[in-house]
């Protein structure tokens, strides 16, 4: 997942505005302000998971990819800051394969190898997703701009977040937002990455359902990126802060 699964960096500013949340979630109805104001749009779509620490239970997973294609079941462990591991079970329970996430890396280690065979490596995506973010959203984090992203809001409801890397590449994070408790969360995100000259170099959409009701956490997701695509679906989840 340009790192293969999944990495965001919360900001200062980012905790201050999930401290006013609070405050402001109290109201029936938001106002014509905090639809627009993009840093109250920031604090509300990277408010799920973001005080998950540890996350264990079963998922469902769908992936469809050059590297591999299918559906299957998965016992997961997701742990900050940057840990995941997942047992890729049979329908019987039995361990087919295991799989290591750290930082951009993935290492995916099947019990029915050849002789000779190694376990896969992988670096910094997987289906066109970047990695970096795998441990993020196990957790039931979205992928969220760094601090010092550009922020605006085009629409209601809508954010958009823009960072430049030291290499000249661009990225541009594009929140949808809907009502939810008062506030407001996030139901998709596109993510794209430029080259210097404006080229598209990656693009990821993603979808989220059936956040938790104490940590509005998606409890499905689904990212489609322009090689391929990965759906999750937990089964049963356990979190701790």
């Amino acid at each position: 997942m340009s790192s293969p699964v999944f990495m965001p960096h919360r900001n200062a500013v980012l905790v201050l505005s999930m401290a006013l949340i609070g405050l402001m979630t109290g109201c029936a109805h938001l106002s014509e302000h905090q639809k627009r104001d993009p840093q109250y749009l920031l604090g509300q779509a990277c408010f799920a998971g973001s005080m998950v620490k540890k996350a264990s239970g079963s998922v469902w997973i769908k992936a469809k990819s050059p590297e591999t294609s299918g559906q299957f079941p998965a016992d997961v462990l997701a742990q900050a800051p940057s840990t995941l591991k997942m047992e890729v079970t049979n329908l019987l329970g039995g361990t087919e394969a295991t799989i290591v996430i750290s930082g951009d890396q993935m290492v995916i280690d099947s019990l029915h190898k050849k002789p000779g065979e190694t376990a896969v490596e992988r670096q910094g995506s997987w289906a066109g997703i970047p990695l970096r973010w795998a441990v993020d959203l196990f957790l039931g984090r979205l992928p969220c701009p760094p601090e010092g992203a550009q922020l605006r809001s085009p629409g209601d409801d809508v954010l958009m977040a823009q960072t430049s890397s030291v290499d000249g590449h661009t990225e541009t994070y594009e929140f949808h937002l809907r009502d939810y408790a008062g506030g407001l969360i996030a139901e998709s995100l596109i993510w794209s990455q430029a080259g210097q000259n404006g080229s598209s170099l990656n693009r990821v959409e993603f979808h989220f359902y059936d956040p938790e009701d104490h940590t509005q956490s998606p409890k499905r997701w689904e990212a489609v990126s322009t090689r391929g695509e990965v759906k999750v679906r937990w089964r049963d989840r356990v979190v701790s802060d």
